[in-house]
């Protein structure tokens, strides 16, 4: 039995490998530890802090931070497609990084207004290569619109758990987001 499970961790693996060079896809370009997870770093672009390794059947998965709140567990981040998710975590578990040059590539794909009062505008999620859906927040503050990124409350405060090392990345992405909610709030209103 546990010979079948190696054995389908390496055809996995080996397809990961391939869809790799013939698919656009999120590049692991750093992987650092701390506090018994990995922080990584995708096309030099973004960054996700506290991810947890796991073993389920003799195979490593990834385990991305969630929010907890009111009582409620919710979900940041989803890699959509399996095999990606497991090169990932092989990856990770061999400290294994990729080179990347160019651009990254999202798109919004969720995206609710709110229709109550609050510092909340929106809710949204971000599908960044066509694998990798990470959820934010749309809202206003003393100066205006601005976008919530996935970050947890710790003693120290809050810190992150995604980050935007590309500027021009997160300028494109929350100027999206933005232009997004001003036209959903401009429909509403013309109803």
């Amino acid at each position: 039995m546990k010979r079948t499970f190696k054995l389908a961790y390496i055809i996995s693996l080996f397809l990961c490998y391939l869809s790799s060079l013939f698919a656009s896809e999120l590049k692991i370009t750093k992987i650092s530890t701390e506090n018994n997870s990995y922080n990584i770093v995708l096309n030099n672009a973004i960054t996700i802090n506290n991810i947890a390794l796991k073993n389920k059947n003799d195979i490593k998965i990834i385990e991305f931070p969630v929010y907890v709140g009111k009582g409620k567990i919710y979900e940041q981040f989803s890699v959509l497609n399996r095999e990606y998710s497991l090169h990932m975590a092989s990856s990770i578990f061999e400290n294994k990084i990729y080179d990347f040059k160019g651009e990254t590539s999202f798109k919004i794909n969720k995206f609710s207004p709110v229709k109550k009062d609050g510092n909340i505008k929106a809710f949204a999620s971000v599908i960044f290569e066509d694998v990798l859906e990470v959820e934010c927040r749309v809202m206003k503050g003393k100066r205006g619109l601005w976008v919530a990124w996935p970050a947890n409350k710790t003693p120290e405060g809050w810190k992150a758990d995604f980050i935007f090392v590309d500027k021009e990345l997160k300028k494109r992405v929350e100027n999206d987001l933005i232009r997004r909610y001003h036209k959903e709030n401009e429909r509403q209103q013309n109803k």
